[in-house]
């Protein structure tokens, strides 16, 4: 419609008063096309009065004409506000946003004045067709049905018969079309060419193409209006033929056409079209392809060779052909909406977002393709972009239920429960049978209850911490003012106990877990700066360190994760670092503090409690080295070979340096003694840990920790060397201490051995039981023997250690063969007489093998 220039009427003589001579004067100016210094004479009137209509109508028509339509809508909307019955305004408000090309608000102006003013037959047809460009096709027919049942000038025009048909038609009411076909015919007999098309096509779109067939027959028959060898009647023949399912005819057709027009696009993508109904896609894609080469690039014949290539099981093949024709088309909304289709199928919901993101920039008013872009958005994992294409399209067609109904549930993934109620609320009032509306809105519900459980569970948990003890349901509903009915389902929220698998986690969902363990241990760091105690940080401490923003599932899931990450058995022969972990387990190393818990690493290094774990077990295994190095016996003779000692627990207490805790089996090598045999051991290794016997000429068995010459193997089986003994409190196979506490037999009272290096050579038998003789009565014990001799040669009196355990002399070895070498001293068999208790110097505690605080 062409715009109307808003003309105030002339104001009466003392009207304005003081502003009366400005609005005049700028009125002129306006008339003459000198719109800035209008404007300016129009706020100099409006000073002295500024809410007159007048003046107000004037500076609007004045900042339109002008070309400024944006601040004429915000004189009208303000002069509005006060007069909402203005009609001169809300024309004035329709010709800004006519300019603005912005059709909703358009309508909305329209309707205003539709109200205010229903005999102006022109308004009532601009706003059915602004309905029909906001996709409110039903009410664009509806006001242009009214419109045409009264008398008027307007109601013999057979144009707008003809579109009130092509609405009906659109709505698939085939009776209400037909009526207004023929009405056409009646006013304008030279359009019934154009009606017959428009009836055929109707009954072939309404599902019956045999009566679009016989009345395409009938309307072709020789007249003077009709042309049978017409090629659009020829061509809607052969596309009915084609919904007839009757490809070959309608391939004759086409075939026919092209035999006059070769370069028709139409006979081409209708011989394709058939020859992929008939199940020929093979043939299909070459004749795009020959007809592609001599005919101008046309979107339909792109978007039927994808098809083709997609029929064949090509979907990359096709997705470079629309790519292709998007080179020569870029401004085709079509091939950008089927390239997002085809990533779709693909699954690269990247592509997908990018193309529907093109197509909504050539289309912004097409809801079904913002429909598709918040589809893909959700797939994506963004519910925030996927909400605002969603919302975009609610505002574009507010009466598409499917539209408010998709709204919905993006609001609901997005832990909106209230606004998604609204959404389906309203999808409802458009369609009250949408089954996805309602169970939506039944959803939104329960997420509305589940969120307020959320929230009285997380205030729960607070409390427990600030009152140090369980709470009660008194406490709830006291304290919290928590609903009777809801008391049972929080103090059950409270106890949900979700489960991780650290090593399935999403890589995404695992460094979330990560960054949350580093706030929340550095805040229990900061707030017991002695240390944390097993046992103290309770869910309940955990809700009262985490922010407020948090939900309770939220602080439920990094308890459970960091429960499963401080119970997970992390060895060394299966551990697969990054560079990222190798490069701070250096960091840590080089700082020193080898005690360090995990949680002292979390808050150094500013890590996830996982990496912490990790790098605690480098630490540990990393300090084993390998085994003693061969040395040269100097002077001509040979060195002694190492002997293993014995020392009881009461013995070790004597040596702090040795291991410091009490009741913990050290091992280190003991230097050989001065002579004889008088130092070998009669009891072997301890309990839980067995000598290991290397075979002359065999590989030696290696340690698991160092890959040094074993010398023990401990009770897990794992082959242990001297140096690892000596230094790590672990085994490095089952991480066990190295004590008594791991002898499947014995006791505190069992003698530990401190077990020197063995020699990789075998060593001699043992000699027969019958063979060794019974310990004559009065022979020196075993710690007489052991301990050192005072200058009388006697050994030295301990009051406090005595035993008086006889020890057996060993048998005299037996005589060296000739150019034999020196046997090595034999070792007796361990006594089967009981070895008295000594009490230790201590009390004995118990050992903590994890310095880590238990959750």
């Amino acid at each position: 419609m062409p715009g109307r220039a808003v003309v105030a009427e002339p104001p009466g003589p003392g009207e304005l008063g003081p502003a009366h001579a400005a609005f005049q004067h700028a009125r002129s100016l306006a008339d003459r096309g000198a719109f800035p210094e209008a404007i300016a004479e129009y706020q100099e009137g409006l000073r002295a009065a500024p809410s007159d209509r007048v003046g107000l109508l004037g500076i609007a028509r004045a900042f339109e004409l002008a070309g400024d339509p944006a601040a004429c809508v915000r004189v009208c909307d303000s002069l509005l506000a006060q007069r909402p019955e203005d009609l001169d305004a809300w024309r004035a408000r329709a010709e800004a946003y006519r300019a603005l090309r912005n059709p909703q608000e358009l309508l909305y102006s329209l309707t205003a004045i539709a109200r205010l003013d229903p005999s102006d037959r022109a308004v009532q047809i601009e706003r059915s067709e602004a309905q029909e460009i906001t996709g409110e096709t039903r009410a664009a027919y509806e006001t242009l049905h009214a419109l045409l049942r009264i008398d008027g000038p307007d109601a013999r025009d057979p144009t707008l018969y003809l579109r009130l048909g092509d609405l009906a038609a659109r709505l698939s009411m085939v009776g209400e079309a037909e009526a207004a076909y023929g009405r056409v015919i009646e006013l304008d007999p030279a359009r019934t060419r154009d009606v017959t098309l428009r009836r055929v096509r109707l009954l072939m779109e309404s599902g019956r193409p045999d009566l679009a067939l016989e009345r395409l027959d009938a309307g072709s028959a020789p007249g003077p209006t009709t042309d049978p060898s017409d090629d659009t009647m020829l061509l809607l023949r052969a596309e009915i033929l084609s919904r007839a399912e009757r490809p070959a005819e309608a391939r004759a057709i086409y075939e026919e056409i092209l035999r006059k027009e070769p370069s028709s696009a139409v006979a081409v993508a209708g011989t394709a079209h058939s020859l992929m109904e008939e199940g020929k896609h093979s043939e299909a894609r070459e004749l795009l392809r020959s007809s592609l080469g001599r005919i101008p690039r046309d979107e339909r014949l792109v978007l039927l060779l994808a098809e083709a290539e997609s029929g064949l099981g090509n979907r990359d093949e096709a997705a470079r052909e629309v790519e292709h024709g998007l080179e020569l088309l870029p401004k085709s909304g079509s091939l950008w909406i089927r390239l997002g289709e085809l990533d779709i199928s693909r699954e690269d919901w990247a592509g997908a977002g990018a193309a529907f993101a093109h197509a909504v920039e050539l289309d912004p008013g097409n809801a079904s393709v913002l429909l598709r872009a918040g589809f893909v958005a959700e797939r994506r994992g963004s519910s925030t972009e996927a909400l605002s294409w969603y919302d975009r399209a609610v505002q574009i067609a507010p009466h598409d239920g499917n539209a408010w109904t998709r709204r919905g549930l993006a609001q609901l993934a997005s832990r909106q429960p209230e606004p998604a109620l609204a959404s389906f609320e309203r999808a409802l009032l458009i369609d009250p049978e949408s089954d996805a509306a309602k169970e939506g809105k039944k959803a939104a519900g329960q997420k509305q209850r589940e969120l307020a459980i959320d929230r009285q569970g997380l205030a729960a948990l607070r409390l427990e911490a600030e009152l140090h003890r369980p709470v009660t349901k008194n406490d709830l509903f006291v304290s919290l003012r928590v609903p009777f009915e809801m008391l049972d389902s929080v103090i059950a929220a409270m106890g949900r106990t979700p489960k991780i698998d650290v090593y399935r986690l999403p890589s995404a969902e695992l460094a979330e877990l990560e960054q949350a363990s580093v706030r929340l241990i550095t805040s229990a760091v900061e707030r017991w700066p002695g240390g944390i105690e097993p046992g103290s940080l309770s869910l309940a401490e955990i809700a009262a360190l985490h922010p407020g923003e948090a939900s309770l599932e939220q602080i439920q899931r990094l308890f459970a994760y960091l429960e499963a990450v401080l119970h997970l058995d992390i060895r060394p022969e299966n551990l697969e670092l990054t560079p990222d972990v190798e490069e701070l387990a250096r960091q840590a190393m080089s700082a020193g503090g080898d005690d360090r818990t995990a949680f002292e690493l979390v808050r150094d290094l500013r890590i996830g409690i996982f990496k912490a774990r990790l790098i605690q077990t480098v630490e540990r295994a990393g300090g084993a080295a390998h085994a003693p190095l061969p040395t040269l016996a100097l002077g001509g003779e040979a060195a002694p070979a190492a002997t293993v000692a014995f020392a009881t627990p009461a013995a070790l207490v004597a040596e702090p340096h040795f291991f410091p805790h009490e009741g913990v089996v050290g091992l280190v090598a003991t230097p050989p003694s001065g002579g004889g045999t008088h130092g070998a051991p009669r009891g072997g290794a301890p309990a839980g840990l067995t000598p290991i016997s290397h075979r002359r000429g065999a590989d030696p068995i290696r340690c698991i920790g160092c890959g040094g010459i074993a010398a023990i193997t401990h009770v897990c089986g794992a082959p242990i060397c001297e140096h690892c003994l000596g230094n790590f409190r672990q085994c490095p196979k089952c991480c066990y201490p190295v004590d008594q506490s791991n002898a499947p037999i014995g006791g505190p009272d069992r003698p530990v051995a401190r077990v020197a290096p063995v020699h990789p050579s075998p060593r001699p038998p043992l000699p027969t039981e019958e063979a060794v003789p019974e310990a004559p009565r009065g022979s020196p014990t075993r710690r007489e023997r052991a301990a050192p001799k005072d200058s009388r040669g006697g050994p030295e009196q301990d009051d406090d250690e005595e035993d008086e355990t006889p020890v057996r002399p060993p048998r005299e070895p037996r005589p060296p063969r000739e150019a034999a070498a020196p046997a090595r001293p034999v070792v007796a068999p361990p006594s089967i007489a009981p070895v008295p208790t000594v009490a230790p110097a201590r009390p004995p505690r118990r050992m903590r093998t994890d310095e880590e605080p238990r959750l």
